[in-house]
């Protein structure tokens, strides 16, 4: 019994799941299931086109962060920007130092660079094409100047 119960904690652990299957509903714990609009690697920042989830492009409103490897047409959990519990993981387009301010950049990266959409401060330095932990919250758009 005790194995079985070691695989199941194993097999759910790592992942984050939604509520709701879909875009309508009630998400309590901050994320949501989608359909990926085009192939979608773990920890993208996404943004919504059509109803479906797609790696998020500069100057794009971004949604929050995949947390699944997705090719189109799959499902994927996506972390909602400032409505999930906790810190988000991101991809650094560059590299950035501990406390810089993030927004989005192409390809579903995060950046330092401003003109878009802020999403968060990074918890740790990261390089180029690295992963970065984010305090993040709800995307505020700013302008290019700030």
């Amino acid at each position: 019994m005790k194995k079985i119960l070691n695989m199941l904690c194993r097999t759910f652990v790592p992942r984050v799941w939604a509520a709701n299957d879909t875009l309508a509903g009630i998400h309590p714990e901050g994320a949501i299931n989608c359909e990926a609009g085009g192939d979608i690697t773990r920890n993208a920042l996404v943004s919504l086109s059509d109803g479906k989830v797609v790696a998020c492009a500069a100057k794009a409103r971004p949604l929050g962060f995949a947390q699944d490897d997705a090719a189109e047409g799959g499902q994927l959990a996506v972390r909602l920007l400032g409505n999930a519990a906790g810190t988000a993981v991101g991809i650094a387009s560059e590299a950035v130092a501990q406390g810089d301010a993030l927004y989005e950049a192409a390809n579903g990266k995060v950046a330092k660079t401003a003109g878009g959409y802020f999403i968060g401060y990074a918890l740790n330095a990261a390089a180029a094409e690295g992963e970065v932990e984010i305090q993040h919250c709800v995307p505020q758009a700013v302008a290019a100047s700030e």
